[in-house]
């Protein structure tokens, strides 16, 4: 007999049992996918809360970050900050001033809303802590800059049971929403809080240093700060465009201008301006004091200089010549061409190079020396008249150099007056003595000694009066007896 044929449920019992093993594998893999499902909806719920907690510590170090922006004078100064009656004092931690907000006094100075009361973390049930300093140490305003952190003082682990892992699917977000200011303790090196790839690091605050400890940074030096340029800022900000101010800019220290530099209004410079090539003497100088000097090529262009003092008294320097209120002074005369005033080498001269020399008026010549002629159209009048070279009588003379109708005068050597008539000179007033022999008969001349008259008989010089007796006497004895 077959086996069959000796058991006909046998068959039907193996197929059941396989439909059995498909039955479980089917619950397994179900199971399984449930699980996955769970999981994932749990990492997705832990992302979420990582969002939400982001957000609040977002907003505490936006709170503290404004404070510092309003305060940063009196940080840097090592002052308490105050506002709206409320007073954040520093306290000394290692030697340095350390300012410890509470999120009461931050709310209560209106740096968070007025309805505001996240004290403490709903991932773990830290306290938000808030701190920040002076860097670096022992700096001296206004050249402090200022860090500071919020911190969740607790870790953020994967269940609340000891040994429990830091919870990186919750600090993910968080760090994604801060940026480059998020940091969090590692278990590779837990004492320190690390910013992105490093980027900065901090004490962990949190007593025991656990792992896990999560902060966002603000300050001076954040991201969210440092593309500013502040009050103090001692960083070079390398701006790209133009700086326009609206009103006063005040530079204490030395300012480079490489390109051009205008003023479209006026401009006030207490120090001493100097011009020229840079780390050399400077070719163009002008002093507080009013002085201004001109060196190097030492050439001053100007249509016209005015020079005028608080008496009132001016001088102009134009294209035309000069104008002056006063007196015209040089060490060393005054030359026009070759003509020379009263030069230092004959300060008594007046020097003409073409040997003439012009005085005119309105109507023309009014006195010319010409050739060594002295010419005068008017009348000279003077004390005394001089003649330096004696001429001889009867010698030629130029009669047209006077000018018609003029005639010259001369000089004997016997100190008589000459006059030179048709071009010979002709002794017009003679002088002489009493007694002298006399050249013309019955010229007459005037005696040097007495000033008598004198006349010339018998080539002899006698008294007037007296040749009048002895002509009388001549034609009548009678008188003479």
């Amino acid at each position: 007999m077959s086996p069959a044929l000796r058991n006909p449920y046998r068959g039907h019992a193996h197929q059941r049992g396989n439909a059995l093993i498909l039955a479980l594998l089917a619950l397994v893999v179900t199971s399984l996918g449930a699980v996955t499902a769970l999981q994932n909806r749990r990492v997705e719920i832990k992302r979420d809360l990582g969002v939400a907690e982001a957000t609040v510590l977002e907003r505490l170090r936006n709170g503290a970050q404004s404070a510092v922006y309003e305060h940063l004078t009196a940080i840097q100064q090592g002052q308490p900050l105050v506002k709206n009656g409320v007073s954040i004092e520093p306290a000394q931690v290692g030697g340095e001033l350390v300012w410890s907000p509470t999120i009461d006094q931050l709310r209560s100075m209106s740096y968070l809303p007025a309805g505001w009361t996240h004290t403490r973390s709903s991932l773990n049930d830290g306290a938000y802590g808030i701190t920040f300093r002076r860097v670096p140490a022992g700096c001296a305003a206004p050249s402090c800059d200022v860090e500071g952190m919020v911190t969740i003082r607790a870790p953020i682990l994967d269940g609340r049971q000891p040994g429990a892992s830091v919870d990186g699917v919750v600090i993910g977000p968080i760090l994604t929403r801060s940026g480059a200011d998020g940091g969090v303790s590692l278990a590779t090196a837990p004492s320190t809080i690390r910013g992105f790839n490093d980027t900065w690091t901090s004490p962990n605050p949190v007593p025991g240093n656990p792992a896990g400890v999560v902060a966002m940074r603000f300050g001076t030096n954040t991201g969210g700060f440092n593309q500013f340029v502040r009050v103090g800022d001692l960083r070079d900000p390398q701006l790209g465009g133009n700086l326009t101010a609206a009103g006063n800019l005040a530079i204490a220290g030395g300012s480079t201008v490489s390109g051009n530099a205008r003023f479209d209004a006026d401009a006030a410079i207490q120090g001493t301006v100097r011009v020229g090539p840079q780390n050399a003497a400077p070719c163009v100088t002008v002093d507080p004091s009013g002085v201004v000097s001109v060196a190097c090529a030492g050439v001053l262009n100007t249509r016209t200089g005015v020079f005028e003092d608080a008496a009132g008294n001016r001088s102009d320097i134009g294209p035309t010549g000069v104008t002056t209120t006063g007196r015209l002074r040089s060490n060393d005369g005054v030359q026009a061409n070759g003509n020379v005033l009263f030069s230092a080498s004959d300060p008594n001269a007046i020097s003409v190079a073409a040997g003439e020399l012009f005085i005119r008026g309105p109507s023309g010549n009014l006195v010319s020396i010409e050739g060594g002629n002295f010419r005068v159209d008017g009348v000279v009048t003077g004390r005394r008249f001089a003649i330096a070279e004696a001429v001889t009588e009867g010698a030629s003379c130029d009669t047209e150099s006077a000018g018609a109708p003029g005639i010259q005068f001369g000089a004997t050597a016997d100190r008589s007056l000459a006059v030179c008539a048709s071009g010979k000179w002709v002794v017009s007033t003679r002088t002489g003595r009493a007694g002298e022999r006399c050249p013309v008969l019955g010229s007459v001349a005037t005696d040097v000694v007495n000033g008598q008259s004198l006349i010339c008989h018998n080539n002899m010089y006698f008294p007037l009066n007296l040749m009048a007796r002895i002509v009388l006497c001549e034609d009548d004895p009678f008188i003479c007896q």
